[in-house]
């Protein structure tokens, strides 16, 4: 497992926040690479060719055939770490995926969010009232070659 969690500070997270988000071209998964790719030098299996999808039951199932390739579930706050992978339930089905930061002794989610339009930065205590529910935070595997 990539071990990412090295320190963020709140000013190069921010510099993410506003990236719009281009549905069929740039969605919540892009942003995750990017991040990973330029603050932590992480690549993550992701196909690049990837369909952008935009039915949730579909992403459910993207997301599935995925997971098993690109992280390990983590558990409890004690063991997170910043970069971390977040998957999301929008309702009840874990389609949305963002990053984990500590910012200031707090978690955050940088997420690239459909309904905003743009990248924003969550409170984990707050995906709740933003419309999510915390499905998992997840450790990153190794791209394979």
């Amino acid at each position: 497992m990539h071990q990412v969690n090295q320190i963020i500070t709140a000013a190069q997270v921010e510099r993410y926040v506003g990236v719009p988000y281009v549905p069929g071209k740039f969605d919540c998964a892009d942003l995750v690479q990017q991040v990973l790719r330029e603050l932590f030098g992480v690549e993550i299996n992701l196909p690049q060719d990837r369909p952008r999808l935009t039915r949730r039951s579909a992403m459910l199932a993207q997301i599935i055939r995925h997971r098993p390739a690109v992280a390990k579930r983590r558990f409890g706050p004690a063991g997170w770490c910043c970069g971390d992978g977040v998957l999301m339930c929008v309702g009840r089905l874990p389609t949305h995926i963002g990053l984990l930061f500590d910012l200031d002794g707090e978690w955050w989610v940088l997420h690239n969010d459909a309904e905003c339009r743009a990248s924003v930065l969550t409170r984990v205590r707050d995906l709740g009232a933003a419309g999510f529910n915390l499905d998992g935070v997840y450790a990153w595997l190794p791209a394979q070659a």
